[in-house]
């Protein structure tokens, strides 16, 4: 399965493109050595080659490298018996040290913080997290189910029928805005900032990740983003430092 999706060519279709993009991430986790490093990779918002590809090879190296996954594993996982545990465990464990309090429960606080309301997840009782824990794992995933128990739980209260639909998130669509208008303003916070020559980024390759993205060649509507905001952070920091020199 691996050769062959290896073997799957671009073609005009820019649907086809993204589900080959997906495709190629998919073989890359699969391939690694642990639940964790799959964890790691499915969480970050670039492949190990795209970053490769754009990162400043010094800065690459420093903070990436080859073997990026395997130092995150060993940075929160280092503990060797971690490495017996089942690779869905694994996964869980690091969702629930790692994503959670990193990503969703830091959003959460902020959205709530802005709008003055004061939030609770009452799935997070630490009885509750630590009965949960107990559970067997095949209530946890049945076959191609997952949160199994929790569905056959919610399921009394619910339609006839709603615990068959896929779930709905609240994903950003990056992939339209850098294909539309946003990118011309993207393209000119990137340049005029000076962001370009930061020496994170290999200018001429974002260049091109741009150019691809716009072509329908692949999606990097989410890492086009990042470099958007770091191009902003880079002027405001810029701004604050001129700032500082004048007043003194």
């Amino acid at each position: 399965m691996a050769r062959l999706i290896d073997r799957l060519p671009r073609s005009s279709s820019r649907n086809w493109n993204y589900l080959r993009q997906n495709a190629m991430r998919f073989r890359d986790a699969a391939l690694l050595d642990s639940g964790f490093q799959r964890f790691f990779a499915g969480t970050q918002i670039t492949s190990p080659a795209l970053r490769a590809r754009i990162y400043n090879p010094a800065f690459w190296q420093r903070q990436d490298g080859p073997d990026g996954y395997a130092r995150l594993e060993a940075e929160y996982f280092g503990d060797p018996e971690l490495r017996a545990l089942a690779p869905l465990q694994q996964f869980l464990l690091a969702d629930l040290t790692v994503h959670m309090p990193g990503s969703l429960l830091n959003r959460l606080d902020r959205a709530s913080m802005a709008h003055s309301l004061e939030a609770r997840v009452p799935f997070l009782s630490h009885r509750f997290v630590d009965w949960s824990l107990t559970m067997p794992l095949d209530m946890k995933l049945k076959g191609k189910v997952g949160k199994y128990v929790l569905r056959k739980a919610a399921e009394p209260w619910l339609p006839p029928g709603a615990l068959d639909k896929r779930k709905l998130g609240f994903q950003l669509p990056f992939a339209e805005w850098f294909r539309g208008d946003f990118s011309d303003f993207a393209r000119d916070a990137w340049h005029s900032s000076g962001a370009d020559g930061s020496g994170y980024l290999e200018a001429r390759e974002v260049d091109a990740i741009a150019r691809e993205h716009r072509a329908g060649k692949a999606n990097h509507g989410r890492i086009l983003y990042a470099i958007t905001m770091f191009s902003c952070w880079w002027q405001d920091q810029k701004s604050r430092s001129g700032n500082a020199g004048a007043t003194h």
